[in-house]
C-alpha cells in the first residue's frame, strides 16, 4: 500500500523503544513538530510539503511578499513581492 506523506514522516520520526538521550533531549525539535509547523498545502490536493526556504521567512501582519503554488508544477512554491521592497528591508510573509 502507498503511505501518505504524513505516515511516512511519522514512521521516520518515531522514537525507538530504547531511550536515546540525543533524540529525547527537549532542546531538539522532533521531525513531526517541524513538519506540523512548517508544512504547506501542495496544489489543490490534500498533500502537504516542506519548502525549506519559505519556512525561513518571518511573519508580518503587513507582509511585503507572499507565496503560492507554481501554476505548472504543484511541487514548487513561488515567492512574489506584493509591493516594492527596499534593499535593506526584510522579506516577510503572512502565515
Amino acid at each position: 500500500s502507498i503511505k501518505s506523506p504524513w505516515e511516512k514522516l511519522y514512521t521516520l520520526s518515531s522514537v525507538p523503544s530504547t531511550p536515546i538521550p540525543e533524540i529525547q533531549d527537549p532542546r531538539y525539535k522532533s521531525a513531526e513538530g517541524i513538519f506540523q509547523t512548517n508544512c504547506l498545502l501542495i496544489g489543490d490536493s490534500n498533500s502537504l510539503g516542506l519548502f525549506p526556504l519559505i519556512s525561513r521567512f518571518n511573519h508580518s501582519c503587513c507582509p511585503n511578499a507572499g507565496y503560492r503554488g507554481h501554476p505548472e508544477n504543484d511541487e514548487v512554491q513561488v515567492v512574489q513581492a506584493m509591493r516594492d521592497i527596499q534593499p535593506d528591508e526584510e522579506n516577510c510573509v503572512s502565515y
